[in-house]
């Protein structure tokens, strides 16, 4: 009796065992991430994984270097010396947390390789935020954290710009305070998740540029506003706001100011577009291009969250653009959408009644037909399937997109299945 019972107990554990192992294996080795290998090459190592960093945000810059004297110099090396390189180069910027040090902007350059970084403060005081998102149109920084957007825009300390100093910073592993000198930051209706910088050039030589700043939800533990909550035209349900700014090199900000009126207690970058986006967006990237010919920029999503699989979606611009696919924000809240902390005459908050909300969803190229007998034409274009953690994108001088991943960071590379140490790029099959 003993011995049947022994082999009873045996054969449950060898089964639990073999159970395991299989899962273990299907966990581990069981998908190929086709799109991946097939469309996707690696750019640079991500810096500071040994150190604890949990990378967020990504930007790119192509920068060149001055001497005091107005000279040209050759791109930088390690130590911060001119090199026999060439003078211009693709700078890559991430931004970084740890459990237990300030958060950081690591600076890697395309052919100089690693540079350092630069550790953030606050009014003096070690900085510790999420740093969700980052990004540069050469001239000014943006940084996302929570719900504000810190803007470094120099003009001090022999820096040309903010490019120069953060590159120059880093060499000497410096610390950047972000409400310092010449510093200034704005908070957003939600939170600042990630954050973008678009620029595109026409043919009568004059250039479109705006910055998105957007927030990632998941129901639970990552939460919006109720009111950005959107049912879209299909019947799902967006819930999370991604924000366009206009660029302007005349504000302490970067960007395009809300009508100046002597009954405003401050002047804060405009909102000049709302777009209602999916869940779980860590990461955004628009890039000129076409789809199936007919012209038109694309909107790209980074979403992810956990161990699952990430999925870079793209959207065609033109059909987000289309009557149909967006409202005016009144009719989500007649009485407009509201400033942070701007007030009206010391009364109320400051309501803006000119913001439309443009749809972004669909997981189909198909029209549709709604309930009232509207053709439907979803703005998804298609979707690679990568693996887990995809963080922020950012899209480089030859227009390819830059993906960062979090996966190799301590804390969770022991349990994804295919842990990523470095930033890969991608050219949209619809971009031309």
């Amino acid at each position: 009796m003993k011995h049947k019972k022994g082999l009873i107990v045996f054969t449950a554990l060898f089964s639990v065992v073999v159970f395991l192992s299989i899962f273990l294996m299907m966990w581990f080795w069981g998908d190929s991430y086709e799109d991946f290998n097939d469309s996707f090459r690696e750019e640079i190592a991500i810096p500071g994984l040994d150190e604890g960093a949990c990378p967020q945000g990504l930007a790119t810059a192509n920068h060149k270097f001055y001497n005091k004297d107005g000279e040209l110099e050759y791109v930088l090396d390690a130590e911060g010396n001119p090199t026999n390189q060439e003078k211009k180069q693709e700078y890559y910027f991430i931004s970084a947390y740890f459990k237990d040090k300030p958060s950081r902007i690591y600076v890697t350059g395309r052919t100089s390789g690693y540079l350092g970084y630069v550790s953030l403060c606050r009014d003096g005081e070690p900085f510790y935020g999420h740093v969700g998102g980052i990004a540069t149109n050469g001239t000014v920084f943006w940084i996302g954290s929570e719900s504000t957007v810190y803007c470094i825009k120099r003009t001090v300390n022999d820096y040309d710009n903010a490019v120069d100093e953060i590159v120059r910073l880093s060499i000497s592993k410096s610390v950047l305070d972000l409400q310092g000198e010449n510093t200034t930051s704005f908070k957003v209706n939600g939170s600042a998740s990630f954050v973008n910088y678009y620029r595109t050039s026409s043919s009568s030589n004059t250039s479109t540029e705006r910055l998105y700043v957007g927030e990632f939800y998941r129901a639970g533990n990552y939460e919006t506003p109720e009111n950005h909550h959107i049912t879209l035209p299909d019947g799902s349900v967006n819930r999370a706001f991604m924000y366009e700014y206009n660029i302007s090199s005349s504000t302490e900000y970067g960007l395009s100011v809300i009508s100046s009126s002597d009954k405003l207690n401050k002047q804060v970058p405009k909102v000049q577009r709302i777009y209602s986006i999916p869940d779980r967006i860590q990461g955004v990237a628009r890039v000129s291009g076409s789809d199936e010919g007919s012209r038109g920029d694309v909107l790209i999503l980074s979403q992810s969250y956990g161990l699952v699989n990430s999925e870079i979606m793209l959207y065609n611009f033109k059909t987000i653009e289309k009557s149909g696919n967006y409202v005016s924000y009144s009719t989500i809240d007649s009485k407009g959408f509201e400033y942070p902390d701007v007030t009206y005459g010391n009364v109320r908050p400051y309501y803006d009644t000119s913001v439309n909300v443009y749809y972004v969803y669909g997981n189909s190229r198909s029209k549709t037909v709604d309930a009232k007998g509207n053709t439907i034409y979803p703005s998804f274009i298609r979707t690679y399937s990568l693996p887990s953690m995809s963080e922020g994108l950012a899209v480089s001088s030859d227009d390819r997109v830059n993906i960062l991943f979090e996966s190799s960071a301590k804390k969770y590379k022991a349990f994804v299945r295919q842990p990523l140490d470095k930033v890969y790029s991608f050219r949209p099959s619809h971009v031309k």
